[in-house]
């Protein structure tokens, strides 16, 4: 319990609470000067950073799922009883191999039948030939025998491809992802017995805006996090653009492609979050994204100077550094890309500025400041008993208060 108050009273000694104002700076005083203490404007404690020059990039982030290009569900052209299913959901098959074979008595019944009655018309389509040549058979009669001949050939022939078709094989290389058809079950033509897919075509269809169409081309990389596989991160490319764009959402069709020993560790369907990279900015001046503030459509920074409204050295938390008064100056920036972290400053700021990343939030233009380390804060606070530092908490804020009551006055 003497902990959480200490760290409360931490807080509220390095951040005033309720909106109070934040503890004097104190550099130089000594306990006699309490009172010229009072009378002064309580300095904030700020946290700052300077700008820095680095690469930055514009993402568009959407999610999506792993599809393979080469997705067939395995239909039956055969009608029958399925007397065996060679295959189970996660095996591996090969074009031509046999998935699954139906009852084929009757198939193989008429196949014979229709290959005597072949026989039988050829013989007489031979004899009649004969004949013909030798001036004994009138034409028709050899026509007729042909005819009849050429018929039952195609009658054999259909009826071989019924019995072929009682036999269904993998149309293509793939993992058996899917199984529709099962033993004994009665299976009518085109309905599906399994689905394969084809691992080594996944890829990823996202949908951009079509505002984005200018910035899409190929070759684009995308960084692409599986949720089915912890959030591991992969890497894929803009392989396909649709040229159009889709009139009733808006959006243009971009396929992207995984790296060959990536699509080995995929699942089809499997969840993925998408951050596409737009546009690249290379050297670009960049300040964190938590001291942008925005105000009225315009967006600034704090930034702290002295008292000559220069910017005070180039090192702002070096050892031993000694700084006079300290002043928040408001800073309004024209900003570019803007990524989790990062925001690029286009112009209306320097590199050497020490810009407000931690406590600006209930800064004012003007306002005094001191620069802190929240580590030694940290440890500074946790020497105090707790009894003392609530107490001197408690001090702060009546302190800050007045102060506060008398800059509104």
């Amino acid at each position: 319990m003497k902990y959480a108050a200490l760290v409360m009273a931490l807080f509220s000694l390095l951040f005033g609470m309720g909106g109070c104002s934040m503890p004097e700076q104190t550099a130089g005083a000594g306990a006699e000067d309490s009172e010229a203490e009072e009378d002064r404007i309580i300095a904030v404690p700020v946290q700052v950073e300077l700008p820095h020059r680095g690469e930055i990039a514009a993402h568009f982030e959407t999610t999506s799922r792993v599809e393979a290009e080469h997705r067939v569900e395995v239909m039956s052209e055969g009608v029958g009883r399925a007397e065996r299913i060679l295959v189970e959901e996660g095996d591996t098959v090969r074009r031509g191999e046999v998935i699954a074979e139906l009852e084929t008595r009757e198939a193989q019944a008429s196949l014979r039948q229709a290959e005597v009655q072949m026989r039988q018309n050829e013989v007489e389509y031979d004899r009649a030939k004969r004949g013909y040549e030798a001036g004994v058979i009138p034409r028709m009669e050899y026509e007729n025998a042909q005819f009849a001949y050429e018929q039952s050939k195609a009658n054999f022939e259909a009826q071989q491809i019924q019995f072929e078709n009682l036999t269904v094989r993998a149309p293509l290389t793939g993992a058996v992802t899917e199984m529709h058809a099962r033993s004994g079950m009665l299976i009518s033509s085109g309905n599906p017995v399994c689905t394969i897919v084809d691992p080594s075509t996944y890829r990823l269809v996202v949908h951009a805006p079509e505002r984005d169409l200018p910035r899409l081309e190929l070759g684009q990389r995308a960084s692409v996090a599986i949720d089915a596989l912890d959030g591991e991160t992969f890497d894929a490319r803009v392989s396909r653009i649709n040229p159009s764009v889709d009139p009733t959402s808006g959006t243009v069709r971009v396929v992207l492609e995984f790296a060959d020993e990536a699509k080995e560790r995929l699942r089809e369907a499997a969840f993925a979050r998408v951050r596409l990279v737009m546009t690249t900015r290379e050297d670009a001046l960049l300040v964190p994204k938590d001291g942008v503030l925005e105000e009225a459509g315009r967006r600034f920074v704090y930034v702290v100077v002295d008292e000559d409204g220069n910017s005070p050295g180039t090192d702002p938390m070096a050892p031993d550094k000694e700084f006079g008064r300290l002043i928040a100056e408001r800073r309004y920036i024209e900003t570019g890309l803007e990524d989790s972290h990062s925001t690029e400053v286009v112009s209306g700021l320097d590199e050497d500025a020490f810009v407000v990343t931690v406590g600006h939030y209930n800064l004012r233009h003007g306002a005094d400041v001191r620069l802190m380390d929240p580590d030694e804060e940290l440890q500074a606070g946790l020497d105090m008993p707790a009894d003392e530092a609530l107490e001197r908490a408690r001090d702060e804020r009546a302190a800050g208060r007045r102060r506060q009551e008398a800059m509104e006055n």
